[in-house]
């Protein structure tokens, strides 16, 4: 399972609040809240819920809440190395308000990584694209 493509997290499991830790099927999950402090006015997280698949050291999935370049709130995952913005929150969003969102994407993205496993090395589709059907192998023609 490939990890998240931020290392930020390891500091933050260090240094940051644990607030809670819980399982979600086979993934293990710790919740940080990363206080906004002159040491550390650069980090760009409020919020986040690390996901570790079963036996994994790394997070394979990240719900944050984190602020961006032009500093307004946004809500965003990562997923191996893909990183999504998801939209903006509003600067008052508590933890229960994040955590009830971040829950309802888990699953989404808990399914995502299960599909990634069981894919067994093939590239995955493009959400939004197929994959181009196989051409039926050409016929001989019968003489006679």
């Amino acid at each position: 399972m490939e990890a998240i493509g931020d290392f930020s997290w390891v500091k933050q499991v260090l240094t940051a609040e644990v607030i809670e830790r819980f399982q979600v099927g086979d993934f293990r999950a710790i919740a940080l809240r990363i206080p906004q402090t002159e040491g550390n006015a650069l980090s760009q997280h409020r919020f986040r819920i690390l996901l570790f698949h079963a036996g994994d050291a790394k997070p394979s999935v990240a719900l944050n809440l984190e602020t961006s370049i032009l500093g307004s709130l946004c809500l965003t995952e990562q997923v191996g190395r893909e990183h999504r913005n998801l939209g903006t929150a509003d600067d008052a969003l508590s933890y229960a308000d994040f955590r009830t969102w971040a829950l309802g994407r888990v699953q989404m993205a808990v399914t995502h990584t299960a599909e990634q496993r069981s894919d067994r090395g093939r590239p995955l589709a493009v959400p939004g694209k197929t994959r181009r059907p196989r051409r039926p192998a050409p016929q001989k023609r019968s003489q006679g």
